[in-house]
């Protein structure tokens, strides 16, 4: 769960998910964390996914953000991040299953 959050909140930040995703995968070891190599996958892949929906750098906010002539901060924060942390929440319990 709290890689999940920390993809998210550093995307909140501006910092691109795939840059996060580098730092996790080599900072973290899966089988010494007691995580099967599937599951962290899974965890890597949908944390990126979340990182990207709520990222105000991201190209699928900033085309939002222009049709509805918004900001892109609100747009990831305010429209997308309740959504973000309500799936993060049910991809860790997923997960917890596995």
């Amino acid at each position: 769960m709290m890689v999940l959050l920390l993809f998210i909140f550093t995307s909140v930040l501006g910092i691109h998910p795939i840059a996060s995703g580098t730092i996790l995968m080599t900072a973290i070891d899966p089988v010494s964390s007691g995580l099967s190599t599937l599951s962290f996958a899974m965890l890597i892949l949908c944390g990126w996914g979340l990182g990207v929906s709520v990222s105000p750098v991201s190209v699928t906010n900033v085309i939002t953000a222009h049709r509805l002539h918004s900001e892109t901060g609100v747009i990831g924060t305010m429209w997308n991040l309740p959504y973000a942390l309500g799936t993060a929440l049910m991809v860790a319990a997923i997960l917890s299953i596995l």
